[in-house]
């Protein structure tokens, strides 16, 4: 009977320790040239999931490396998106670091025109 309580035990713990969870990741948006006349950078992280992420936080970079607008932490909720959005003077690039976020969340990094649509957006893979 003993055995058998030992046996269970350490099926127990070894089910408990190798089952993965998901854990928050960190996406680092390569930068983004910015265009002539064109300022505005937007990070957006859309969360597929059926749970909501909470603490996602969203950092953008100017051309130099410097943080120049931080959003977050916040809760994403599920099948919801959040964003953060900041225009630069005198940069020629811009990029974005997305943490808290979920395994079913995506991120992308967008250029916005004068018109607020988007020029251009890549995906963090």
């Amino acid at each position: 009977m003993v055995r058998v309580a030992v046996l269970f035990a350490s099926i127990l713990v070894c089910a408990v320790v190798l089952t993965p969870s998901p854990a928050p990741a960190t996406d680092n948006r390569p930068p983004l040239p910015l265009p002539s006349g064109l300022t505005t950078c937007k990070c957006a992280v859309q969360n597929y999931g059926a749970v909501d992420d909470g603490g996602v936080k969203i950092v953008l970079f100017d051309g130099a490396g410097n943080a120049a607008e931080t959003c977050g932490p916040n809760t994403n909720g599920a099948r919801r998106s959040t964003g953060c959005a900041v225009s630069f003077e005198g940069s020629d690039t811009c990029g974005c670091q997305v943490t808290g976020e979920g395994v079913s969340s995506r991120t992308s990094l967008s250029l916005i025109g004068g018109d607020g649509n988007a020029v251009a957006s890549v995906q963090c893979k």
